[in-house]
């Protein structure tokens, strides 16, 4: 067991028949030896298929899995959940495997039995800010908790499920269970760990790619009906006072290795929405796109605004803000290709939002001054890729004249964001009286400050999309 965990020893331990032994065991519900394929996966997940480790145990599952303990079918799980995240061979080969069937139908049970811990404590509507819905409370344990001692179990359940998704007959059979559906739409609203809510969120994304399967007669899934489960990430509940739930979060990655940047937090679990957003938006029906507009563009302008606070910022508050941002905007870039769904974006609050972060470029300054750990430079990649979707977008919505309330221009609006972006950067409130006597230069100022601030992104050579994009809104506003 000790030696299937170093890679160097696991070449020998295959060419002595050490894993086939290790299987044999692991088929008896072995936690050792189970625990032992586990890390052997993790070195070459290739070693385990070739000696049937997966097979051995999804035999404990389906048909020991009454006499077996929650420790053991915990292991199971976690040796299945990553053989099946870490390759298409390995999504492949468990779903042929003949107790395949058997292992979803424990899995959604799992999955079910847990949703039903959340039922009696889902009337609360939580009431919270900005910082609320970015960062993840603390859930300290009372004398009502309950304590959820199956939440590591349904949390790989969904991990596993997720990854057969993408697996045509099994994504079929997954689909048909109508209690699982309605287990993970509750807990997608009022589970308090954001870890359930970003695997749930995941989940529901990967199910985005195959629409054309809920057409099938025996499937409980719409693209109205997963939209509005995913939209639910964006309006949160919380269990009733004296009804906390205790939990024990598993130290175990899901989909895939994550760097430090993805600590679990709201942002995180509204990127992957946004994801699943993106894969169903061609099929949505008008009303609907405007729908999830209407959510989605909220939560851009409150990022931006944050990113426009003269104050220190949180850390958690900030933390995956960027591929938020970013999945945000690239559902802007489809949207703007859409001309019924222009006048939703031709608004002055979301064309002054896109100005700001052109001219903000928060990319450009994280990790000043500080070594770079990964995290941060990923965070940077990708504020910079969502500002260039932004430029995409205005170069898009600036093609035709402005037909706004109030008959606003688009040398107002430029105008009012960088007065704006002028007093965030100096770190000052503006003074009145003076602007006030000198309108005349101010409205120069602000003019020449906004068209350099396009120049920069056209002379930047390391971003040809965003110099083309910035280029073009020059062009279309008559300001190169």
């Amino acid at each position: 067991c000790a030696l299937a965990t170093y890679e160097d020893s696991l070449v020998h331990l295959c060419n002595q028949g050490g894993l086939e032994a290790l299987s044999l065991l692991a088929a008896e519900g072995l936690k050792p030896a189970i625990i032992a394929l586990h890390d052997a996966c993790k070195v070459d997940s290739e070693s385990v298929l070739k000696v049937d480790g997966h097979a051995s145990v999804m035999q404990v599952i389906a048909l020991h899995a009454d006499g077996t303990s929650m420790t053991v079918k915990e292991a199971c799980m976690d040796l299945l959940a990553t053989v099946c995240s870490g390759s298409k061979r390995g999504k492949e080969v468990v779903s042929s495997t003949a107790e395949c069937s058997q292992c979803i139908r424990f899995a959604s049970e799992c999955i079910t039995d847990h949703g039903k811990k959340y039922v009696d404590s889902s009337s609360t509507e939580s009431k919270c800010d900005l910082l609320d819905t970015m960062t993840e409370k603390a859930l300290t344990p009372s004398p009502e908790s309950i304590e959820m001692d199956d939440y590591n179990i349904a949390l790989l359940s969904i991990s596993f499920l997720s990854s057969l998704i993408h697996v045509k007959e099994s994504r079929t059979e997954i689909i048909q269970d109508e209690k699982l559906k309605e287990a993970l739409s509750l807990m997608l609203e009022v589970s308090p760990s954001h870890v359930m809510k970003f695997a749930i969120a995941s989940f529901l994304a990967a199910l985005g790619r195959y629409v054309k399967d809920f057409s099938l007669d025996e499937s409980h899934y719409s693209v109205d009906g997963l939209s509005m489960m995913l939209l639910s990430a964006f309006n949160p509940k919380q269990v009733k006072q004296g009804a906390r739930f205790s939990v024990s979060e598993t130290s175990t990655p899901l989909f895939g290795d994550f760097s430090e940047m993805h600590h679990h937090n709201e942002n995180l679990v509204l990127a992957t929405a946004c994801k699943g957003f993106e894969y169903m938006l061609c099929h949505m029906p008008q009303k609907l796109v405007h729908e999830v507009l209407i959510v989605v563009l909220q939560k851009f302008s409150d990022m931006i605004k944050y990113e426009m606070r003269i104050t220190k910022k949180i850390a958690m508050k900030t933390k995956n803000s960027g591929l938020l941002a970013c999945n945000i905007s690239s559902i802007l870039i489809h949207c703007s290709h859409r001309l019924e769904c222009q006048s939703a974006l031709k608004k002055e609050s979301l064309l002054s939002d896109l100005i700001r972060l052109v001219m903000l470029n928060p990319g450009e300054k994280i990790g000043e001054g500080k070594k770079d750990d990964g995290s941060s430079s990923q965070e940077r990649t990708n504020w910079q890729c969502s500002t260039t979707h932004c430029l995409q977008c205005l170069a898009l919505l600036s093609v035709e004249p402005l037909e706004i309330e109030g008959d606003k221009t688009w040398v107002d609006i430029m105008s009012r964001v960088e007065s704006e972006v002028q007093v965030a950067r100096r770190g000052k409130r503006p003074n009145t009286s003076r602007m006030g006597g000198a309108a005349g230069q101010k409205s120069n100022a602000v003019d020449i400050s906004a068209v350099a601030s396009l120049k920069t992104f056209v002379d930047n050579q390391f971003d040809q999309a965003g110099s083309v994009a910035a280029k073009r809104v020059l062009e279309n506003l008559d300001l190169y």
